[in-house]
């Protein structure tokens, strides 16, 4: 999708984020784009790896019962 490069650099930023929220929306992001065939050979190893570093700060919080 040629508007991507205007937007998606962004995006893959937003998963390295210190702020969950913003990892959160961003990894919703790129599965979104991710369903568009021509995501994957433009965005596809990057996107792959941005999340696995993202998925590695996740912080698991106890939840009252």
């Amino acid at each position: 999708v040629s508007v991507w490069p205007v937007f998606m650099d962004q995006i893959m930023a937003a998963l390295s984020a210190d702020d969950a929220d913003a990892r959160n929306t961003a990894a919703f992001t790129v599965m979104l784009a991710a369903q568009v065939p021509a995501f994957g050979p433009q965005y596809g190893s990057a996107a792959y790896a941005a999340v696995t570093n993202s998925l590695k700060k996740f912080v698991e919080y106890d939840r009252p019962n």
